[in-house]
């Protein structure tokens, strides 16, 4: 791994993923310091994140039988589950530190919840010590177009598991 350091991003490295010797898709890791004024979008994130997760302990803190129970109106309308389908019931798990049932219940909503708050986390203490942020980057339009048909390809497999799971 090499370090290069210029006027953008400091580059770690790069790599690329090898099929029969032809390059599928190449990724730059970076550290990456935001510059002062910037609209910091992690920072919504992180803060979404946190709410989130209040709302998990808040949900907790209130009896059961002041829970509402208010179906999915994708899933009246249509019979399917909708993407989030089942993350009420992931974050009513977590609550009670049940994480494979919540899992079980909508893995990525899941999953965003238990890493909310080490995220948010990292994104305060970036924002308070000026630290560089971690960044994986596509370098060309082909890479980032192939790295957007992998993140629709995990949203779609995870619908694909509620179908399958009847969530």
């Amino acid at each position: 791994m090499r370090r290069v350091q210029g006027d953008g991003p400091v580059e770690y490295g790069s790599f690329t993923i090898p099929s029969g010797g032809v390059r599928i898709i190449l990724m730059r890791f970076e550290m990456y310091r935001r510059p002062k004024g910037a609209f910091d979008g992690e920072l919504v994130v992180a803060l979404l994140g946190l709410f989130l997760v209040a709302g998990v302990v808040v949900y907790r803190l209130v009896p059961e039988r002041y829970h509402p129970e208010r179906p999915c109106t994708f899933h009246v309308l249509t019979g399917l589950p909708c993407l989030t389908c089942g993350g009420t019931r992931a974050a009513k798990s977590l609550g009670h530190f049940r994480f494979v049932e919540a899992i079980g219940y909508n893995p990525l909503v899941a999953l965003w919840l238990i890493l909310a708050v080490p995220h948010a986390l990292w994104v305060a203490a970036s924002r308070k010590w000026k630290l560089a942020r971690p960044r994986l980057r596509a370098v060309t339009r082909g890479d980032k177009i192939a790295m957007g048909v992998l993140i629709l390809l995990v949203i779609l497999g995870n619908w694909a598991y509620l179908v399958w799971a009847g969530v």
